[in-house]
């Protein structure tokens, strides 16, 4: 033939035709055929079509003598390059050595190829010689080999094992023609087994249960059965189920479906779609859930994403940990982006900011260290800074109360710790809201001016303002319960370099007192602020006269530059001394008018007496 013919794997078997007597343990009357199986090549790739074989039996594996007469096999069908003839040379086999020779052509041809090298036949003819068996053996093909690790094909006779492997086991399973197909089992690496089933395949040291379409190509790879799942990494396993992969090392899917765990050491214990592609990486269940970094691990739900080293999605549907060790205990659509982040549950709840915490609805923990939990409303609720703690409850807070009054309703009494060492005592506010942030105490009514806040650390109180520069700082007016100054230390024993004022008139004379009114924008930023005429004096003409009485409020105008604020006390006191000096003045003035007139008088009298001498005369 000029077609390159090659029989590349050959087995004999024997059909132990025997009938089990239930009184005796002897075989009776086994005929002397015996059941060969192979795989033909042509043209360097597995035949497919109708063959003539022709085989002889020798007592060499060259020359020598023919034992008994040819036994010629016609129009034998090959599939994929698989066949199974049925041979019988007679009684042949006394315990000599054996070789089967081999002869092919197309069905049709004239001239047969014979095949090279001859076969030796195994001692499993010789099974024909026994005078007790232990059970009734049928379709069961043993091939020896020189490693003392015999292949056994059971079941259908498309089964196979490959060429140069050994110690592999097909316990049953195939078919030749079953609806029109036939299914092959196969073993393709040495000590592979397939236990059953259709159209499975199990490499070295690979196992196959059953099932149908299912492979185990790699070294100690597992299916244990299903329907066309595969295993395609060193002692990776798939339970069961359909259409699943384990392609990554020490990989395991539990079953399910289209389930995919190619990280070393990954699992999927079962659902449908759900991958772990990171190493060590984990998909409890579900459906379409993804983890996809070291570690990475989803519980259960759907549509679920743990994307990076030890995060993790506990389940609901549509969560995303994508932050380095980031949880999402649940819900939906929620996000925990940053590195140590938590959503608990809920839905549309963001934890972006490092070692953050968003639970609730519409939650948005965009900060590092932030907490923010969001109630019913829908919209968004977010941290504008690191480390805040945040509440959003529409029906108020409650500290031992179950029926908050106010947006925080704290009931009961006691003490608490604080770091500096003191109590705090807690009791009933009567004001609309408390608010405790940054060493703060405010109180409010709705946010209006009349905010009370008490700074600890800065020491600073406002009313009506936050207090910026000053001890105390009021917003509008002040008023005391009777009349009277404010008081302040004047002691000469805590004075130096003391000087009387001096040149007063002059300075008050350059101050310039103004009746004004405030600006629009300027009152609606201050609501205590009426719109009417003030008396005061302009801070940057004040500035030039006292420097160091203007300062910084602690405010701003629209365009970001500082308000002024003036400190008119000088002024009392300039005031006080300029009236000194008046006073000094106008004595020295009244002192010079009565010398001039006393001196007026003297001369008045001369002149009279003068008159009056004349007169006389």
């Amino acid at each position: 033939m000029k077609n390159k013919i090659a029989l590349i794997k050959r087995a004999a078997l024997l059909v132990l035709l025997s009938t089990l007597n239930h009184e005796l343990s002897t075989l009776h009357a086994q005929g002397t055929a015996f059941t060969y199986q192979g795989r033909l090549d042509f043209n360097g790739a597995p035949a497919n079509g109708i063959f003539d074989f022709d085989f002889g039996l020798f007592d060499a594996n060259s020359g020598g003598s023919r034992i008994g007469s040819a036994d010629f096999a016609p129009g034998v069908p090959v599939s994929n390059g698989l066949f199974t003839v049925s041979l019988d040379f007679g009684a042949n086999f006394p315990g000599a050595v054996r070789w089967l020779e081999i002869a092919v052509r197309t069905n049709g041809t004239a001239i047969f190829t014979p095949l090279s090298p001859r076969q030796q036949l195994r001692p499993t003819p010789y099974a024909i010689y026994a005078s007790v068996a232990a059970g009734l053996f049928n379709g069961l093909s043993i091939q020896q080999n020189t490693n003392g690790a015999p292949n056994m094909i059971g079941g259908s006779s498309v089964n196979y094992i490959s060429s140069g492997v050994v110690g592999a086991t097909i316990s049953g399973g195939g078919v030749e023609n079953y609806l029109n197909q036939h299914y092959t089992n196969s073993v393709t690496g040495s000590f592979g087994t397939v236990g059953g089933g259709a159209a499975n395949t199990a490499g070295a040291y690979a196992t196959v249960g059953g099932g149908y379409g299912n492979t185990a190509s790699d070294n100690f790879a597992t299916v244990g059965g299903g329907y066309l799942n595969t295993v395609s990494d060193n002692f990776a396993t798939v339970g069961g189920g359909s259409g699943n992969t384990a392609s990554g090392r020490y990989a395991t899917v539990g079953g399910g479906e289209n389930n995919t765990a190619s990280g070393f050491v990954a699992t999927v214990s079962g659902g449908v779609g759900n991958t772990t592609s990171g190493d060590y990486a984990t998909v409890g269940g579900g459906y379409a859930n993804t983890a996809s970094d070291l570690y990475a691990a989803v519980g259960g739900g759907s549509g679920n994403t743990a994307s990076n080293t030890y995060a993790s999605v506990s389940g609901g549907s549509g969560n995303t940990a994508s932050g380095e060790s980031a949880a999402v205990g649940g819900g939906y659509l929620n996000t925990a982006s940053g590195r140590y982040a938590t959503v608990a549950g809920g839905t549309l709840n963001t934890a972006s900011g490092d070692f953050s915490f968003a639970a609730g609805f519409r939650a948005k923990a965009n900060h590092q260290g932030a907490f923010v939990w969001g109630d019913s409303q829908g919209v968004d609720f977010a941290s504008t800074a690191n480390d805040q703690f945040l509440i959003r409850a529409q029906g108020g807070v409650g500290i031992n109360n179950n029926n908050p009054q106010a947006p925080l309703h704290i009931t009961g009494g006691g003490d608490a710790d604080l770091s500096s060492g003191g109590n705090f005592i807690s009791g009933s506010f009567n004001g609309q809201n408390l608010v405790i942030d940054n060493n703060e105490i405010i109180s409010r009514n709705n946010g209006a001016a009349s905010d009370l806040i008490l700074n600890f650390g800065s020491g600073r109180v406002g009313i009506g303002r936050n207090p910026a520069t000053n001890r105390l700082e009021v917003a509008g007016e002040a008023s005391k319960a009777t009349a009277g100054n404010w008081l302040a230390n004047s002691d000469a024993r805590i004075k130096t370099d003391v000087q009387t004022v001096t040149g007063a008139l002059d300075k008050i004379s350059r101050v310039r007192l103004v009746q004004f009114r405030y600006i629009d924008d300027y009152r609606a930023a201050h609501p205590g602020i009426a719109d009417r005429e003030y008396l005061n004096v302009v801070a940057q003409e004040f500035q030039k006269v006292f420097p160091e009485d203007v300062r910084h409020s602690g405010e701003k105008l629209a365009n970001g530059d500082d308000i002024l604020q003036v400190d008119t006390y000088p002024l009392t006191i300039y005031s006080a001394a300029a009236v000194k000096e008046l006073n000094q003045k106008l004595t020295e003035e009244l002192k010079q008018k009565a010398t001039e007139i006393a001196e007026l008088k003297q001369r008045l009298e001369a002149l009279e007496k003068l008159v009056r001498d004349k007169k006389s005369d």
